[in-house]
């Protein structure tokens, strides 16, 4: 009874996360739908952390997103992104996520750290020449 509730569990959770990364997508192009992303954020909220890194991954940057686009709170977007970078071993989503800082930073019009952001992407992810 307790693995199959566990299951269960797990499938909500993933659902839950699912619709919000959706919903964060839609709104990335129709802020008008704020309030559902903000209401499904607030729903995933309500469970425990997730243990996959592709999940947490994804959360991260749900996360940030619904900071962005529904509170207007760049700061907390980028700390989020930040931190879950520092936790991040994957090149590829080190790159999913240092790719959404340089969004805000495109918002905020910081140059100097789009500039410096693509400079440190360019050193740890060299471009491989075609030969």
């Amino acid at each position: 009874m307790k693995k199959k509730m566990d299951e269960q569990k797990k499938l909500l959770q993933a659902t839950l996360l699912a619709l919000a990364d959706a919903t964060a997508t839609l709104v990335t192009s129709d802020s008008s739908r704020a309030s559902d992303l903000d209401s499904s954020v607030r729903e995933l909220k309500k469970w425990p952390s997730f243990s996959d890194a592709k999940d947490k991954l994804t959360y991260s940057l749900t996360l940030s997103r619904h900071l962005r686009l529904c509170k207007e709170n760049n700061g907390a977007a980028i700390k989020i992104l930040v931190d879950a970078r520092k936790d991040q071993t994957a090149s590829d989503s080190y790159k999913q996520l240092t790719k959404e800082m340089l969004v805000i930073y495109k918002i905020l019009d910081a140059h100097h750290l789009i500039e410096d952001t693509k400079n440190t992407l360019y050193k740890k992810f060299p471009q491989k020449s075609r030969k």
